[in-house]
């Protein structure tokens, strides 16, 4: 007989530290995995010296280091959960995607006017590409474990249902003179 399971028994990690490898199987996803991967670690290290360039020739009071320092963080968190496999990796892309519009945008309005051409170049030809493939599979594994999640509810609820089923059987006089009895000892056979 199915019995819903207890809130105690459930698994103490959240289903999106669980692997990605439970959505899709990894031979599927290891090229793509590879080049996003390498996408994110060479982009973080490539704004490192960006970075460093920037604070030695800008102001001190400029805002914009901090986004790229924000921007640096959540590309080097999102390869590192892409390393591992890790369906929280979700959520950081999604963000990297969003900051890395921003940026491209940010770039382009800041920009002098010899230098905007360059800022739309790049922002068209690295930065908006990336977030696309980053949002694009943020979206498709969060439609993945949704639908995960979907099938397992719902098949959660066909054994509920067939073993509700079972359990309120209706009494029938030719079913129960094929059952045997519940107590082997009762006489009431």
């Amino acid at each position: 007989m199915y019995t819903a399971p207890s809130p105690f028994d459930e698994p103490t990690t959240h289903r999106l530290e669980t692997p990605l490898d439970e959505l899709v199987p990894a031979p599927v996803v290891a090229r793509k995995r590879r080049l996003r991967l390498a996408l994110m670690g060479g982009g973080a290290i490539g704004l490192i010296p960006w970075i460093v360039f920037w604070v030695i020739t800008l102001p001190a009071n400029y805002v914009a280091l901090g986004f790229d320092v924000l921007l640096v963080a959540f590309m080097v968190t999102t390869a590192v959960l892409v390393f591992l496999r890790r369906q929280l990796m979700l959520l950081t892309a999604f963000t990297t995607g969003v900051l890395l519009i921003c940026d491209g945008w940010f770039d382009v309005m800041t920009a002098g006017p010899h230098d905007v051409w360059v800022s739309a170049l790049t922002a068209t030809l690295v930065e908006l590409p990336l977030a696309v493939i980053l949002i694009t599979t943020a979206l498709r594994i969060f439609a993945a474990d949704r639908d995960a999640v979907v099938a397992a509810r719902s098949r959660d609820a066909t054994v509920a249902v067939a073993s509700a089923a079972v359990v309120e059987m209706p009494f029938h006089p030719m079913v129960a003179s094929t059952m045997l009895p519940a107590d082997p000892l009762s006489s009431t056979a």
